[in-house]
């Protein structure tokens, strides 16, 4: 019997081992359709946070809402690594229904029309299964790749957590699951846990973005 629980043990944690090195192998790819945001404004000198490409044609990307305006609605300016502007297209707290759980914001700029658009799944993981994030953590040039498991979900709100935290500067960073599609943006973190927005919200802001630019 004792065989039997160390033998499982054992296949669970090279399973994980695999899944591990699987994800890392998405690194590249993801690493070629994300980039750093650089904002000023009222009460911050010079920020940082993630984003990344979803329509390259059109030149939109997306990040989360707060890393592109502030609580009381006014935008920061917001440009790319080779300090060119960066607008907002649409964002979730100016559409839908104020719910705590909404922080995107649908960005345009140069830099999306360069960079490869990730695809999204739109069911949200199930608790336990490993996810990758790919950012820039504490505003650093060089992008960090972080895995983990899904420790919560919430089907309702299609959004979920992640066990640990990450590091500031994350927000806005794709998490993909283990087929390299988008199931989520991070967007804020706590001491014990990062919570993950699922891409259904992002669909709905981009699919009424859509609508109001081609009127």
């Amino acid at each position: 019997m004792r065989l039997l629980i160390a033998s499982l043990v054992l296949a669970m944690f090279f399973t994980l081992l695999g899944t591990a090195k699987d994800l890392s192998n998405l690194a590249e790819d993801m690493r070629q359709s994300i980039t750093r945001l650089r904002m000023t404004g009222p009460a911050l000198r010079w920020g940082t946070c993630s984003a990344f490409a979803i329509n390259k044609d059109r030149g939109w990307g997306l990040t989360a809402e707060h890393c592109v305006v502030t609580v009381d609605g006014f935008e920061y300016r917001v440009i790319d690594e080779q300090s060119r502007p960066i607008s907002v297209v649409a964002r979730s707290s100016a559409i839908f229904p104020p719910q705590p759980d909404d922080d995107l914001a649908l960005v345009q700029g140069d830099i999306f029309r360069e960079l490869p658009a990730l695809t999204a799944m739109l069911v949200i993981p199930d608790v336990g299964d490993i996810v990758a994030a790919y950012g820039f953590a504490l505003g650093r040039r060089t992008p960090y790749f972080y895995t983990s498991n899904v420790a919560r979900t919430r089907p309702r709100l299609f959004s979920f957590e992640i066990s640990g935290p990450v590091m500031h500067g994350m927000s806005g960073s794709p998490m993909v699951n283990e087929k390299g599609l988008v199931v989520g943006v991070i967007v804020k973190g706590t001491p014990s846990n990062t919570y993950v927005i699922g891409s259904w919200h992002f669909q709905e802001l981009y699919k009424h973005a859509l609508k109001e630019h081609t009127k």
